[in-house]
C-alpha cells in the first residue's frame, strides 16, 4: 500500500498516527526513512524496488517530497515495482503564508494522477476545525452555530477541545444545554479574548484594555489580521448598503431568508467557508459608525504597516500602537 500524505499545521500529528496504525497491523516491521531535500529519493527508489523472499515486510517513508519536481510523475513510477511486500508512505508539506493559505498546495491535477497509484491522507486545518465543530456538535446534542461558537471560545487544539466537553458534559449533568451557562467554566482561548477586545474598539472605541492586552499576549500580527477581516467586511457591507442590496432597518429573520444566499460569496473565509448569517448580520449596525473613505483609508494603513513590520522598518508594537492611537 502506497500512502500519500499530505497538509499543513496538523500533518505531524497525523503523520504520527498513520506510522502508529501501520505498525499495529505489522508488528516488528523494519523502518526506513529518506529525505527528498536531501536527494535521498534515488536511495528510496533503490529500497522500494528490492524485493527478497526471505525479508519480512517494511516500512518506507519518503519525506519532504515538496521538494521534488514533477511529483505525480515520481509517484507514477511506483506502480512499475512489485510492493506486496512493503508500506510506502510519502510525506508533502502545505507551507502556509500569513493568511492560513498554503503556497504550494497540489492542483487538483496532480491530486488526480497520485490518487491512481496512491491513497491520498489529507491533514489539513481547515478540515480539522470542521471536524471539531462535527465532534462538538454531536457529542453535546447541539446546534452546529453553538458548536462553532464552543470552538471559536475554546481555541482549535483538539485535545483541549476534548476536555472542555467532558467538562460541560459533567456540568450539565443531563440539563438542557445553555451557551450562556457553560461560558463560565469554558477556559477561554487568547484568540477569543482578543477577538472581543477588537470588536469593543470597533463598536466602542474602546483602546487602553486592547493595548493593555497586546502588550501583555505580544499578540500584535494576530490584531493586524483580525482588524483587517473586520474592516473589509464592514467596506463589503457599506457597499452593499450603497446598491441597495441590504438595510439596516430589516429584520434578521429577512436578512436571513431573503439576503444572506445573494451576498455571502462577498464573505468567504480563506479556509473555504463564508461568515455566517447571525454574526454577519450583527456587523450591519456597524455600518452608522464609518464611512466607506475611512474603511478605505484604514485598509491602505494596514496593508503599509504590516509592510513596514515585516520589512523590518518599524517594531511590531509601535506599529500597532500607532495604529490604534490613530484610529
Amino acid at each position: 500500500m502506497i500512502y500519500f500524505l499530505h497538509g499543513d499545521t496538523p500533518l505531524q500529528m497525523r503523520y504520527q498516527e498513520l506510522i502508529k496504525e501501520i505498525k499495529s497491523k505489522n508488528l516488528n516491521i523494519p523502518e526506513k526513512i529518506y529525505d527528498a531535500s536531501l536527494g535521498e529519493e534515488t536511495d528510496f527508489l533503490g529500497s522500494i524496488s528490492t524485493n527478497s523472499m526471505f525479508s519480512p515486510k517494511e516500512l518506507i517513508i519518503l519525506k519532504r517530497s515538496e521538494s521534488l519536481k514533477k511529483l505525480d510523475k515520481f509517484i507514477g513510477y511506483l506502480e512499475e515495482y512489485d510492493l506486496s511486500q512493503k508500506e510506502v508512505v510519502i510525506v508533502y508539506e502545505e507551507f502556509l503564508n500569513s493568511f492560513g493559505k498554503a503556497t504550494n498546495k497540489p492542483t487538483t491535477k496532480m491530486f488526480s494522477n497520485i490518487e491512481k497509484v496512491a491513497k491520498l491522507v489529507t491533514a489539513r486545518k481547515e478540515n480539522e476545525k470542521k471536524g471539531m465543530i462535527f465532534f462538538v456538535e454531536k457529542e453535546l446534542k447541539i446546534s452546529e452555530y453553538d458548536a462553532e461558537k464552543i470552538c471559536e471560545i475554546i481555541g482549535e487544539d483538539f485535545y483541549t477541545i476534548k476536555q472542555e466537553v467532558e467538562k460541560v458534559k459533567n456540568f450539565l449533568n443531563g440539563e438542557p444545554f445553555s451557551l450562556e451557562k457553560i461560558l463560565p467554566i469554558l477556559s477561554v482561548s487568547n484568540e477569543f479574548n482578543l477577538k472581543n477586545l477588537i470588536d469593543n474598539f470597533i463598536e466602542n472605541k474602546e483602546k487602553i484594555n486592547l493595548i493593555n492586552y497586546l502588550r501583555e499576549e505580544k499578540e500584535y500580527m494576530s490584531f493586524l489580521y483580525m482588524i483587517s477581516d473586520e474592516m473589509n467586511i464592514i467596506l463589503k457591507l457599506k457597499l452593499l448598503e450603497k446598491r441597495g442590496n441590504i438595510k439596516r432597518s430589516m429584520s434578521y429573520k429577512y436578512f436571513k431568508e431573503n439576503i444572506y444566499e445573494g451576498i455571502k460569496k462577498y464573505f468567504k473565509k480563506e479556509r473555504g467557508d463564508y461568515v455566517k448569517e447571525y454574526p454577519l448580520f450583527l456587523k450591519i449596525k456597524l455600518l452608522e459608525l464609518y464611512d466607506e473613505e475611512f474603511l478605505k483609508e484604514m485598509i491602505k494603513k494596514l496593508i503599509y504597516s504590516e509592510f513596514n513590520i515585516k520589512s523590518g522598518h518599524m517594531p511590531d508594537a509601535v506599529e500597532i500602537e500607532k495604529i490604534i492611537l490613530e484610529f
